[in-house]
């Protein structure tokens, strides 16, 4: 049809016409107050998109828009014959500024098709908007992280550069002053060797002329006077003393620092000089000089060495990889004087960042396998393998957190479910059910029929503790509002354990359904919130009052001041609440404080119990009551559909992701009515590991009982194989390892011969009600199940078809069973169970997460004086802990958990209501299977 001159194809709407019926002209009539113009777009582009009638009809043609000129705003559509008569219905797409010409079809049965195309056009062309958003999102912040981290080198640049300019002005300081110094000292060390030469030149002529001339006159003179005095006297008797050179000692201090060099007080220390006599003076010499004297030494100022700050931290390496250099500095704090030690280096580098830039990531070594998934049908176990160290560089790669270097599958528990299997686990499950437009009516009843038996498999109490818990979403009502929001999908039931009351919400829900598109991202959402509901409610459980005054024996979890918590009881009892470990609490108002404890504390510490009428000066204990534990099973999302692509299939994912960030596991059954992309769209919504959280269902029948019977495998390649149940229709075909067959009419007489009846062309006598009648009319009969087990099935040497029916026809609900070993984490079968514990495990689990207080016959128990043993390693827990219970004469046993992981505890045999919860479950042991 075309609008304001933009052509627009809408499809699947083939089955919509009758064949054999003339084609009439489609009323066009003005309807501009209806709501869902809203929705439309009047924008050019090219879309294609796929649909269907309301009985799950075919996939159409794509087809292409394309912008014309502004029109008329008429619309103009191929005639067509309707085959009911609904209400006028909007189709048009038309601009906001055009609300006032929005057309509608009357007389037409075509109006939810085409609406339901409508709205599949505008999710792919939102979702493609979507998409370029976040592209551009990503693409600004890929751009804002590389300005931040240009800004980031530039300005660590600019720091380099302004640190290595203040190191260089400071060396150039230093340099000038130390040139400046060196020139000065130079000058004085010229004068002062100019000085020093004069000097000696002055004292070596004065010597000279002392010793030389002086001396030797005054000799002379007084050798001359001897002899001419007439005293007698001998020139030659006449000795003067002689001594040696000063040996100066030790100075008294090695320098001054008082000491000016021009001049004033004398400064500096002292030192003592000695010398000897080396001839002693006759009478008529000279004596001898001195022997010691003092002289003044070391006037100097004391020398400064250098002193330096301590190292700075390392710099940044100057290259993230393929070897750089990083370097630290330390500042002069004291220049060096007088001669003083001179500075040593004030800068020091080293390299760094030696590895290669483009590394591969390390991976961590494999997990151990994860436990099943499925207790039966083929479950999934998986171990990964964690990242150590980043890959590095443009060219480093790391695998995927998908990839099989880092993710392992493999199958588990391939063996079939026996058809009789419950589900038992503490688990909540929302059920997520598709009645939009594109389901049939025929599809749609399926479902809820389906469903209403997957319910009656779960039960709400296990164990003697709460079990399961399911809520029912329908969705399917999509519509869009004005202001641009999506139709909310209908509660059916938020999570209730009343499970029969919930089968009667669902036989009424399935009883009729809506014509809009998937909502499914709303559905979610609104599961989301029934889960999220559920668990707040469960956070505000009731607690029960021990006593007014009560001193619990019990080990402490925690105790918090004012400062932490809400000042009440209330505020008490959500920190106990908030914790797992948490079973019981003390509240003191008179000290505002809470404290935690990880066990019950024992009525036998305190005196009679009270009510808690508010919040009392002393210390009161709150116990809480035995099955008001907060719940430790997930929450898991169950999706029906036999839908194709959901419109807005973006948000869906989007939200789902968000579930599995907050650990809500998403599960997809998709019902394939010839409509592929719907399961390829449920695929992307579910939980990894895909293959444990998807089910592709051919078919709507699929999902009802079907009747079956065994059929075993006469291969004689490969010998008898183990018989499988097939459908009892024409042509019923089973794998094995020689290929596929039709399951053949074997007939068997009394005395072991067969009669086989090879590429019968009357095809109704393969079919297994043909089989029985034909081996019936000749007086014979089919094999039995026995038979086919052992493989002695008429062999008798005749192997025409290789399958052969048995007389066992029951009616089987393979669909429901690969859906809750799926679904459920802990499904037993009443029949392998009975079969174990008399074959096998000879013990039975009677209570989950309890310990008995009462006995049967009334006796108190005090869990604190109770007998217990370390369970042994090796051997699996309950194995262990009935081996331990075996041997010390116990008829129950607990084994615990948690806190109380591996200790075995003895018990007895337990009043119904003598229960209280614990880290422990409670078994009762059977006896010994006979061999």
């Amino acid at each position: 049809f075309s609008v304001n001159g933009q052509v627009h194809h809408l499809i699947g709407l083939q089955e919509v016409v009758e064949e054999g019926q003339e084609a009439a002209p489609t009323a066009l009539v003005r309807h501009p107050k209806s709501r869902r113009g809203a929705a439309s777009s009047g924008s050019s582009g090219s879309s294609a998109a796929a649909g269907s009638d309301s009985s799950g009809g075919s996939a159409g043609d794509s087809g292409s828009s394309a912008a014309g000129g502004q029109g008329s705003g008429a619309m103009v559509m191929a005639p067509t014959t309707t085959t009911t008569t609904p209400a006028a219905a909007e189709v048009a797409l038309v601009p906001p500024d055009r609300h006032d010409d929005r057309c509608v079809l009357a007389e037409s049965s075509t109006c939810e098709a085409i609406r339901v195309s409508c709205m599949k056009l505008l999710g792919e062309a939102q979702e493609d908007l979507d998409e370029i958003r976040a592209k551009r999102a990503r693409e600004a912040e890929e751009h804002e992280a590389f300005l931040r981290q240009l800004n980031l080198q530039m300005s660590l640049l600019h720091d380099t550069k302004w640190e290595l300019s203040t190191q260089m002005a400071e060396a150039t300081s230093k340099m000038n002053g130390v040139q400046e110094r060196m020139l000065r000292a130079q000058e004085d060390l010229r004068d002062v060797e100019q000085k020093a030469r004069l000097h000696a030149q002055e004292c070596s002529q004065g010597v000279q002329q002392i010793l030389g001339s002086e001396l030797c006159s005054l000799r002379a003179l007084r050798s001359g006077v001897a002899r001419q005095s007439g005293s007698g006297i001998d020139p030659v008797e006449i000795r003067d003393c002689e001594v040696s050179d000063w040996v100066e000692g030790e100075c008294s201090v090695s320098c001054d620092d008082s000491c000016n060099p021009s001049g004033g007080r004398p400064c500096g220390g002292v030192a003592r000089g000695e010398r000897s006599v080396v001839q002693m003076n006759s009478a008529y010499g000279a004596p001898c000089p001195p022997l010691r004297q003092i002289v003044p030494c070391n006037q100097v100022k004391c020398p400064v060495d250098c002193q330096l700050s301590m190292w700075s931290g390392w710099s940044g390496c100057s290259r993230v990889c393929d070897g750089g250099v990083r370097q630290r500095t330390r500042s002069v704090l004291q220049e060096p004087k007088h001669g003083g030690e001179e500075c040593d280096a004030s800068t020091e580098a080293e390299p760094c960042n030696s590895e290669a830039c483009n590394q591969d990531c390390v991976l961590d070594t494999w997990t151990p396998w994860s436990g099943c998934t499925a207790h039966c049908g083929g479950g999934v176990q998986e171990r990964r393998r964690a990242v150590l160290a980043p890959a590095r560089g443009v060219d480093g790669t790391c695998p995927a957190e998908g990839d099989r270097q880092r993710l392992e599958l493999r199958e588990c528990n391939k063996q079939e479910c026996r058809g009789d299997e419950l589900c038992f686990a503490e688990q909540d499950l929302v059920i997520l059910v598709d009645s939009s437009q594109e389901v049939s009516a025929e599809a749609n009843k399926a479902q809820f029929d389906f469903l209403g038996r997957l319910v009656g498999r779960y039960r709400n109490v296990a164990y003697a503790a709460p079990a399961a818990r399911i809520g029912i979403v329908k969705y399917g009502n999509g519509d869009l509002a004005d202001d641009g929001s999506v139709t909310e999908p209908l509660t059916v039931s938020p999570l209730t354990m009343d499970l029969e009351g919930l089968q009667s919400k669902i036989t009424a829900a399935g009883g009729s359904k809506f014509e809009g598109f998937p909502n499914l991202a709303q559905a979610l959402s609104t599961a989301e919130r029934i889960c999220q509901a559920a668990r707040s409610e469960e956070a505000r459980v009731a607690y029960v009052a021990a006593s007014a005054e009560c001193q619990c024996s019990a080990t402490a979890l925690a105790t918090f001041a004012s400062a932490d918590f809400d000042v009440s009881v209330e505020g008490c009892a959500a920190k106990c609440s908030r914790n797992s470990n948490c079973r019981s609490f003390a509240f003191r108002a008179s000290e505002k404080d809470c404290t935690l404890y990880g066990e019950y504390c024992p009525i036998s510490d305190c005196p009679a119990s009270s009510q808690v009428s508010g919040a009392a000066g002393n210390r009161r204990v709150f116990n809480r009551p035995a099955g008001a534990d907060a719940r430790a099973g997930e929450c898991v999302m169950l999706i029906l559909s036999a839908a194709g692509r959901p419109p807005f299939e973006g948000a869906a994912v989007e939200k789902a992701r968000e579930l599995w960030s907050q650990h809500i596991r998403t599960v997809a059954v998709a019902v394939s009515e010839a409509r592929p992309d719907g399961a390829a769209a449920l695929h992307e919504l579910v939980s990894e590991p895909p293959e444990a959280n998807f089910l592709l269902v051919m078919g709507s029948e699929a999902l009802k009982k079907r009747k079956q019977a065994l059929v075993g495998d006469m291969c004689p390649d490969n010998g008898p194989l183990k018989p499988r149940y097939a459908d009892v229709v024409c042509e019923a075909t089973i794998e094995a390892s020689c290929g596929s067959a039709i399951a053949a009419v074997r007939c068997c007489s009394a005395d072991g011969t067969c009669e086989v009846v090879v590429n019968a062309a009357d095809c109704p006598k393969k079919t297994f009600a043909g089989a029985k009648a034909y081996c019936e009319a000749k007086g014979m009969r089919l094999c039995t199940p026995e038979e086919l087990d052992s493989g002695g099935c008429c062999t008798g040497g005749v192997c025409g078809e290789r399958m052969a029916w048995s007389s066992a026809e029951v009616e089987m609900d393979k669909t429901l069973d690969e859906v809750l070993s799926k679904v459920c984490p802990d499904t037993v079968s009443p029949s392998f169970q009975a079969q174990d514990e008399a074959k096998v495990h000879p013990w039975r689990l009677l209570a989950r997460k309890q310990r008995c207080i009462k006995a049967a016959d009334g006796a108190a128990i005090d869990l604190h004086a109770t007998e217990h043993h370390r369970t042994t390693p090796g051997k699996l827990p309950a194995e262990a802990c009935a081996d331990i219970a075996r041997e010390s004469g116990w008829t129950h046993f607990s084994l615990g958990f948690g806190l109380n992981q591996g200790t075995c505890f003895k018990e007895v045999a337990c009043d119904p209501r003598g229960f209280q919860s614990a880290y422990a479950d409670y078994y009762e042991l059977l006896p010994e299977p006979q061999m």
